[in-house]
């Protein structure tokens, strides 16, 4: 699907005049943009939103700048939406829909912007809008990884496609990125075989229950994994990189007690490690 993506600025930024692309240099900017070019098409699918100079192509010349949202009066506001409006990109075919990686703020704006223009009508979808800095982040990373992690389950597609494929997606790159934090405390020999490995068992298991809903996505699961793990998806993962899961056990888990959870519940994907809580996935 032909789709545009918009990309909010970051206020942290090279000294030097450099593309738009590689000026900003903030951790959300960084995992935004890679997210974004992980998705798009082409690189004229991805542009950057400026307080400054509205929309800015990937290429587009910059110098340092110091200027946010917050600092625009009204009167500055009505020049930034006219700026976006007159740098909306001139395409023969229209994109089916934008993905707004930004906050509400230029969503606002940008709506403005699109008032009269061909592109009024087109959906946009704003999936970081009201979430927290380090929740942003988390959630491109967690559904970045997806194009690292090497499983693949029906049902599958673009994350922004529809609800349940959304989820689809999230609940095999949330298993993965949820494994690799566990690696992180006690790993095996080779963490990333094995994360992917407890990924593709637990995406399995997913759909198995899945199944037996005729289609309908189940309201709430929890996987467990503490020193007495039963068998299931854990013990499969071990069992495919030719570990046995008691020995692990004794070997790395005396010195570190573990008690993780991840829940997958309509819409959300929480996860908890020890006492760390983190929600890595909404709708």
């Amino acid at each position: 699907m032909n789709t545009l993506y918009l990309v909010a600025c970051g206020a942290e930024q090279r000294p030097l005049r450099l593309p738009a692309a590689q000026l900003y240099t903030g951790a959300l900017f960084s995992s935004a943009i890679t997210h974004a070019r992980s998705f798009a098409k082409r690189e004229e699918d991805v542009y950057i939103l400026s307080p400054k100079h509205g929309l800015l192509s990937q290429h587009h010349l910059v110098d340092p700048y110091e200027l946010n949202l917050d600092q625009l009066d009204s009167s500055a506001r009505l020049r930034l939406i006219d700026a976006m409006r007159r740098d909306l990109p001139r395409r023969p075919i229209l994109p089916l829909r934008i993905i707004m990686l930004a906050p509400e703020e230029y969503v606002t704006l940008f709506r403005a912007a699109c008032v009269g223009t061909r592109y009024a009508k087109i959906p946009i979808r704003t999936p970081l809008t009201h979430l927290t800095t380090e929740q942003q982040i988390n959630w491109l990373q967690i559904n970045h990884a997806s194009i690292e992690c090497d499983v693949d389950f029906p049902p599958t597609g673009n994350l922004y496609a529809s609800e349940n494929e959304q989820l689809a997606t999230a609940v095999r790159t949330a298993a993965l990125w949820w494994a690799k934090q566990l690696m992180s405390i006690a790993p095996p020999p080779d963490p990333t075989l094995f994360a992917n490995a407890l990924a593709l068992e637990l995406h399995r298991t997913w759909h198995q229950i899945a199944a037996t809903t005729r289609g309908e996505w189940p309201e709430d699961i929890t996987f467990t994994l503490t020193d007495q793990s039963p068998e299931g998806p854990i013990t499969t993962a071990f069992s495919a990189i030719g570990l046995n899961q008691q020995e692990w056990h004794k070997r790395e888990w005396p010195t570190r007690p573990l008690n993780a959870t991840m829940n997958f519940s309509m819409g959300q994907i929480t996860t908890q490690i020890n006492d760390q809580k983190t929600t890595i996935f909404q709708l």
